[in-house]
Protein backbone atom coordinates (compact mmCIF):
# COMPACT_ATOMS: atom_id res chain seq x y z
CA UNK A 1 0.00 0.00 0.00
CA UNK A 2 1.03 3.51 -1.11
CA UNK A 3 0.67 6.05 1.45
CA UNK A 4 1.09 10.12 0.14
CA UNK A 5 1.96 13.07 1.44
CA UNK A 6 2.78 16.75 0.66
CA UNK A 7 6.35 19.13 0.88
CA UNK A 8 6.80 22.36 -0.15
CA UNK A 9 10.27 23.34 -1.12
CA UNK A 10 11.46 26.58 -1.67
CA UNK A 11 13.84 26.72 -4.76
CA UNK A 12 15.79 28.96 -7.22
CA UNK A 13 14.35 28.88 -10.73
CA UNK A 14 14.04 30.26 -14.00
CA UNK A 15 10.78 31.92 -14.31
CA UNK A 16 9.38 32.03 -17.93
CA UNK A 17 7.83 34.95 -17.38
CA UNK A 18 10.37 37.44 -15.39
CA UNK A 19 12.55 36.15 -17.94
CA UNK A 20 15.52 35.76 -14.48
CA UNK A 21 16.00 32.94 -11.75
CA UNK A 22 13.26 33.91 -8.79
CA UNK A 23 12.52 32.15 -5.80
CA UNK A 24 9.61 29.28 -5.92
CA UNK A 25 7.47 27.25 -3.84
CA UNK A 26 7.49 24.17 -5.20
CA UNK A 27 4.97 21.89 -3.89
CA UNK A 28 5.78 18.01 -4.22
CA UNK A 29 3.68 15.05 -3.77
CA UNK A 30 5.73 12.33 -1.45
CA UNK A 31 5.08 8.56 -2.03
CA UNK A 32 6.30 6.23 0.47
CA UNK A 33 6.37 2.29 0.11
CA UNK A 34 6.02 -0.14 2.71
CA UNK A 35 8.73 0.86 4.16
CA UNK A 36 8.76 4.22 4.88
CA UNK A 37 10.93 5.37 2.18
CA UNK A 38 9.78 7.86 -0.67
CA UNK A 39 9.27 5.62 -3.77
CA UNK A 40 7.95 8.69 -5.81
CA UNK A 41 8.27 12.48 -5.83
CA UNK A 42 5.71 14.45 -8.08
CA UNK A 43 5.63 17.82 -8.74
CA UNK A 44 2.30 19.49 -8.47
CA UNK A 45 2.57 23.09 -8.15
CA UNK A 46 4.79 25.97 -8.42
CA UNK A 47 4.30 29.79 -7.44
CA UNK A 48 7.33 32.22 -8.16
CA UNK A 49 7.52 35.19 -5.70
CA UNK A 50 7.92 37.72 -8.01
CA UNK A 51 4.89 37.34 -10.50
CA UNK A 52 3.03 35.16 -8.68
CA UNK A 53 2.81 36.19 -5.48
CA UNK A 54 -0.39 34.91 -4.06
CA UNK A 55 0.29 31.59 -5.29
CA UNK A 56 3.79 31.58 -3.70
CA UNK A 57 2.78 32.28 0.12
CA UNK A 58 -0.07 30.34 0.18
CA UNK A 59 2.48 27.57 -0.84
CA UNK A 60 4.86 28.23 1.59
CA UNK A 61 2.89 29.52 4.39
CA UNK A 62 -0.35 27.19 4.25
CA UNK A 63 0.09 23.86 2.95
CA UNK A 64 1.59 21.84 5.47
CA UNK A 65 -0.47 23.02 7.83
CA UNK A 66 -3.72 22.27 5.73
CA UNK A 67 -2.85 20.39 3.41
CA UNK A 68 -7.06 18.91 2.21
CA UNK A 69 -7.36 22.97 1.60
CA UNK A 70 -5.67 23.03 -1.28
CA UNK A 71 -7.23 19.45 -2.63
CA UNK A 72 -10.90 20.88 -1.71
CA UNK A 73 -9.72 24.43 -3.41
CA UNK A 74 -8.49 22.45 -6.80
CA UNK A 75 -4.89 24.05 -6.00
CA UNK A 76 -3.38 20.54 -7.90
CA UNK A 77 -4.70 17.83 -9.06
CA UNK A 78 -5.84 15.09 -6.74
CA UNK A 79 -3.18 11.72 -7.75
CA UNK A 80 -4.14 8.83 -6.02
Amino acid sequence: MVKADLKVELRQRYCPVCRIDTQHAVLFQLHFGRRGRVERQDELSSGCSICNPDRYWGLKLATEFDQEKFLAERWMPKVS
